[in-house]
């Protein structure tokens, strides 16, 4: 179940959520309805950044979380603010560069922290949410 909403005003906000199945196929609608959000708004040149940031969080979600996942996104005008929810309990890591350049995996969150402007993990009672924001 997909949702959108505008609000008319001073500062233009637009936001949209929708839930996605824990399955390959998921985490490419989640990435692609991420990218339609953002050229439907008017800021298709992010885009691509927030496609790339929706990907690895819906994948982490899949991969580790085991769970469906449900994103959200929200423009303001400077900024594109998203977030991606999942069930699972874990905590999240993220890995020093330097740590092992030969390891496979785990460089996600490094990508993540390079592509935002910011990024921060609330934990709940069913689940977690990490949140971005990508200005535009």
């Amino acid at each position: 179940m997909c949702a959108a909403q505008a609000s008319s005003g001073y500062m233009r906000v637009v936001d949209a959520h929708c839930q996605f199945s824990a399955t390959p196929a998921g985490v490419r609608a989640s990435r692609n309805w991420a990218a339609a959000c953002c050229v439907r708004w008017g800021c298709a040149s992010a885009a691509r950044t927030v496609a790339l940031v929706v990907d690895e969080l819906a994948t982490n979600a899949m991969e580790h979380a085991g769970s469906d996942h449900a994103v959200s996104i929200e423009f303001r005008q400077d900024a594109i603010h998203g977030a991606v929810h999942d069930g699972g309990a874990g905590t999240l890591t993220v890995w020093p560069p330097s740590v092992d350049l030969d390891r496979e995996g785990g460089w996600g969150l490094l990508v993540v922290q390079q592509l935002t402007a910011s990024w921060w993990v609330e934990y709940h009672e069913h689940g977690k949410t990490v949140g971005f924001t990508i200005a535009v």
